[in-house]
């Protein structure tokens, strides 16, 4: 019962992840904080070997002020090439 439950939660997650995207396209339709996060991520999936999943929460685009995303998608970055080397 309780797998079903968090199979749900992450459903859920899920579908929210993609309002969200829906709705920062028609905001944001370039260079918003999700589409570099996605772009990030493909860019990453040679090295590693395939392509990380991504979960959004919340509106990721209007919520993240552009300080905090350049620092989280250098963050990323680091991270993905971590990932990769070890």
């Amino acid at each position: 019962m309780e797998d079903s439950v968090d199979e749900l939660d992450l459903t859920v997650k899920y579908i929210r992840s993609a309002i969200f995207g829906l709705e920062s396209r028609v905001e944001r339709p370039r260079d918003g904080v999700r589409t570099r996060v996605l772009r990030l991520v493909a860019e990453s999936a040679p090295l590693l070997g395939l392509e990380p999943t991504v979960l959004f929460e919340g509106p990721v685009d209007t919520a993240t002020p552009e300080p905090v995303a350049t620092d989280m998608l250098a963050t990323l970055r680091e991270a993905l090439s971590n990932v990769a080397r070890h």
